[in-house]
């Protein structure tokens, strides 16, 4: 197979994702002004004198001594670059009487790119490092995709750098950070940081002056900033994806108009259980939001051309796509994963050394530098397509497809539950719950289903199901009744786990919540197990229909 296009630098495609999500940026500058014509200075009426003699001077400090003032802002500019991308920029002001800290922290919960000076008034990064860390308690808590730009006037952007790396220590401990000291930017988990210079400062180190950036030119270095930040096949489909929602928000909104609202109780009314009409609309809320994915095509961002891309990318980068594959002859190493990652290992594929076998067993480690970290991307993935993912909110609960752990002396138990949905909420005394056994994976079971469960941070345990009827176990749980009806798991605030409680006292830590099509094929195995007819046939009439066969 070879291809008659024309091979597009990956970050075209992350910019194009990026350009469309970008919708709102907060500027926070104590010197920003509207227009140039602002900016005239004062000449005052007071007439010249001549100063006394002998002449002295003080010693100023590094920042004083080129710019005791800072370096306005020309907030015009800066908004229209940004409008030119379709994104929508506040300048705030941080002038002294300005509530500026709380302000700004509230306009950046709803803000992609937060960008904020080094200089505020008489401090010189003490007030910015202030307002970063209370943005960044709020994003920490809900893993929050920012981008935060230093954009100042001052000198010395390595100190500045080594002062901001510091204020992150505290927040996304659990990942690692990449710092980028000479480009002045780094990044933790989903927060990035880069450290720019304004345009026109005389004292720039040479080492800095490729860091300087027009106001005009700021709203394309930053999206370019977060397109490094961002990048990767599947974060584009996920923006495109979002932004998708996002540009069709109102056209969902429009769906759901007040005169529904007559059906809808109405609905509600002569429903057995009327509490379910929430659930009802949820869904048809997430119907609406599917119906917008399905025509926007956000998987396009992973198509074979993107992929291509991504690996002409990474070759340049230093990825060794010979490794731990190789392929016979002289051949073009990003042609052969493209064509295998377009048509699939079978019959007709070229295949590197290892073969298929190799393939199914090592495939992530051709597309990564490290063995470990193929690993965890496998398990990742994997938990993406069969793992629910439980964001902050209501507590889990008991229900079809919940995987527990049993807690107390011994070796622990791994159970699934298979309690339908209809009969997990709704309920007004103690009630039963089957739940069945996980084994450990490879224990050889015929009809084993695989299962894999994230017990913590990269801790994983891979199980099957075998679904046998006699191996069901039933629990017996009282329903709580703060939001009444349903068993809801409690926080152990020593571990920071969450625990269901049966009637006897016996704990079960909750660990996962299976995706509704993952936890129906176990239930409906589990069904055809128990629905297996055993009619008595004629033997001699059976074998007389093999044989003729």
């Amino acid at each position: 197979m070879t291809s008659n296009l024309e091979i597009v630098p990956f970050q075209t495609f992350t910019l194009d994702a990026i350009e469309s999500f970008l919708q709102s940026v907060v500027v926070l500058d104590d010197l920003a002004e509207m227009s140039p014509s602002d900016l005239t200075l004062d000449s005052g009426s007071d007439p010249l004198t001549s100063p006394d003699y002998p002449q002295t001077t003080q010693p100023a400090d590094s920042v004083s001594e080129h710019d005791p003032q800072g370096v306005p802002l020309h907030a015009e500019q800066v908004i229209a670059g940004f409008a030119d991308i379709g994104s929508v920029c506040a300048v705030l002001s941080a002038a002294p009487g300005r509530e500026f800290p709380e302000r700004t922290v509230r306009a950046a919960r709803r803000a992609d790119i937060v960008v904020l000076d080094w200089k505020i008034q008489d401090s010189v990064g003490d007030a910015a490092l202030a307002v970063m860390r209370e943005i960044l308690k709020d994003d920490a808590y809900a893993d929050r995709l920012r981008l935060v730009a230093i954009y100042t006037g001052e000198p010395n952007l390595g100190e500045i750098h080594q002062r901001v790396r510091g204020a992150t220590d505290e927040f996304y401990e659990e990942h690692e950070l990449v710092d980028d000291p000479a480009n002045f930017r780094l990044s933790k988990g989903p927060l990035h940081i880069v450290v720019l210079a304004k345009a026109g400062v005389l004292t720039r180190a040479p080492a800095e002056l490729g860091r300087e950036v027009s106001e005009s030119d700021l709203a394309r270095r930053l999206t370019e900033e977060f397109a490094l930040m961002a990048g990767g096949l599947l974060r584009n489909t996920a923006i495109s994806g979002i932004a998708a929602v996002r540009d069709n928000s109102h056209k969902i909104l429009a769906k759901f108009t007040r005169r529904l609202d007559p059906g809808y109780l109405a609905h509600r009314l002569l429903l057995p259980h009327p509490p379910d009409a929430e659930d009802h609309v949820e869904e048809a809320l997430g119907a609406e939001i599917m119906s917008v994915l399905e025509d926007a095509r956000p998987g396009a961002q992973a198509n074979v051309e993107a992929i291509e891309s991504w690996l002409t990318s990474r070759l340049s980068e230093g990825l060794d796509l010979s490794v731990p594959f190789t392929f016979p002859g002289e051949q073009n190493l990003v042609h052969r994963w493209r064509d295998l990652l377009s048509e699939g290992i079978g019959p007709s594929a070229i295949l590197p050394e290892g073969g298929r076998n190799g393939l199914r067993a090592r495939g992530a480690e051709a597309f990564t530098e490290q063995e470990a970290e193929a690993d965890r991307a496998n398990h990742r993935f994997a938990a993406l397509l069969g793992l629910k993912t439980r964001y902050p909110g209501r507590r889990p609960r008991l229900t079809l497809g919940t995987v527990v752990q049993t807690e107390g002396d011994g070796d622990p138990q791994y159970l699934l539950c298979l309690q339908p949905k209809c009969d997990s909420t709704r309920l007004y005394d103690t009630t039963g719950f089957p739940l069945i056994p996980l084994d450990a994976a490879g224990s050889g079971g015929i009809e084993a289903l695989p299962l894999m469960v994230d017990k913590g941070v990269d801790e994983w345990e891979h199980f099957e199901v075998n679904p046998t009827p006699s191996d069901l176990i039933v629990r017996r749980f009282e329903p709580d009744t703060s939001p009444p009806g349903e068993v809801l798991a409690s926080a152990e605030l020593e571990n920071g786990v969450f625990c269901f409680s049966d009637i006897n006292g016996v704990k079960y830590r909750w660990l996962a919540e299976l995706k509704d099509e993952h936890a129906l094929r176990v239930a409906t195995a589990v069904a055809n197990a128990l629905s297996r007819p055993g009619p008595n046939d004629s033997e001699w009439l059976r074998q007389a229909q093999r044989s003729a066969q």
